[in-house]
């Protein structure tokens, strides 16, 4: 049975930031300035810059369990965890209703069923903006309580272990890029990208391939997070664009400026060299062994992003392509050097690689899932 949600929520709008409400704004937390500001990306990264009044009025203020729903920017996504005020791009979503378990909402409003209703009647403004009516207007099922929670518990678990291994990775990828400090703080060798002797920039082409792949444009990468579950292809009929091969030992970044997107390809992760299509949004580099682990580390330097922005030219859309790379310099070390510092960190990028995996079956078992548990084919 599907329920509109007007049975069960009420909205509160965020602060809307103006001219009259920039009094209320820092951007240093003081003991006036106590509430982070809680814009979309903000929460996305778990990194706060602005921070709001004390004297704010408390409508705004979320508390650590409320629930945080994105009703225009990136519309239909859903946030708990976090205690500051809410920007007005949200709103702050309370329970009026005990029949339905505050987990299993949560669950469902990060559900693609509820995703995509939430879009489509956006779409339906000039600008797209999610209205509070529009809101409770969406359908989600209804069931008993005791199956509601089962669901929750299910979904919110594989939540967890996919933080959990988010956060593996973040650890051991700073690690890594600590022991990169340490051999190369004083390289300065510097040779264009094409000329660098352990690479090779990839051309676009992929194998024929039977059935479906998944493709990732660069739209389904954020930072280093890539969507496991992005749309799927065929051969024949796909885009232009689907047309770069993820091979062992490539590292991939997005070529337009200020579009910060990499993907890492171990010998290791046949999922994504078996199962995945890149765009020609994305540069690909095949490394040798010996090169791998550093091209990884070198790719997050903020000096890579920086020179690839300055290189940038377009119409209308700025980004690099094959020939600028010939002005793109980088690094050279000893060929010595670069085979310890593989040594020492091909342990690190095989664990990541292993977990990344992992996320990728997690991720796939959840999208999988969750459509089975709504319809009730699951209980």
């Amino acid at each position: 049975m599907l329920v509109k949600l007007e049975k069960f929520v009420e909205l509160k709008q965020g602060l809307a930031i103006n001219a009259q409400t920039n009094y209320l704004i820092s951007n240093h937390q003081t003991s006036e300035f106590q509430y982070p500001l809680l814009k979309i990306v903000d929460m996305e990264n778990k990194n706060f810059s602005t921070f709001v009044s004390t004297n704010v009025n408390d409508n705004v203020i979320a508390k650590q369990d409320d629930i945080i729903y994105t009703r225009t920017g990136q519309i239909g996504l859903a946030f708990r965890g976090f205690e500051g005020v809410v920007h007005n791009n949200s709103f702050i979503v309370s329970l009026i209703s005990n029949e339905i378990d505050k987990d299993f909402l949560f669950v469902i409003l990060n559900s693609d069923f509820v995703r995509k209703q939430a879009l489509k009647m956006a779409k339906n403004s000039v600008q797209p903006d999610l209205t509070h009516a529009m809101f409770k207007s969406i359908q989600i099922p209804f069931y008993e309580k005791s199956i509601q929670k089962k669901i929750a518990k299910i979904i919110l678990e594989l939540d967890l272990q996919l933080e959990r291994n988010n956060n593996m990775v973040k650890r051991l990828q700073v690690l890594s890029h600590t022991i990169f400090n340490r051999f190369f703080a004083s390289e300065s060798s510097l040779v264009p990208l094409v000329e660098f002797p352990y690479i090779q920039i990839l051309k676009p082409g992929i194998q024929k391939f039977e059935g479906i792949k998944h493709y990732i444009a660069t739209a389904e990468v954020e930072g280093e997070k890539i969507n496991y579950d992005a749309p799927l292809i065929e051969y024949a009929t796909r885009e232009n664009r689907a047309n770069m091969q993820p091979i062992p030992n490539s590292i991939w970044f997005a070529k337009m400026k200020r579009s910060i997107k990499h993907i890492y390809v171990t010998s290791n992760d046949n999922h994504l060299i078996d199962n995945y299509v890149f765009s020609t949004g994305f540069c690909g580099i095949k490394c040798d062994d010996v090169a791998f682990e550093y091209m990884v580390n070198y790719l997050n330097l903020p000096y890579f992003e920086k020179e690839k922005d300055i290189l940038s030219h377009g119409a209308t859309m700025e980004g690099v392509n094959n020939e600028d790379l010939k002005s793109f310099k980088i690094h050279l070390p000893a060929k010595e050097t670069l085979l310890l510092f593989s040594n020492t960190t091909r342990n690190i990028h095989y664990e990541i690689a292993k977990i990344n995996k992992m996320t990728h079956q997690l991720t796939l078992l959840k999208n999988r899932l969750l459509p089975l548990l709504i319809s009730g084919q699951l209980q």
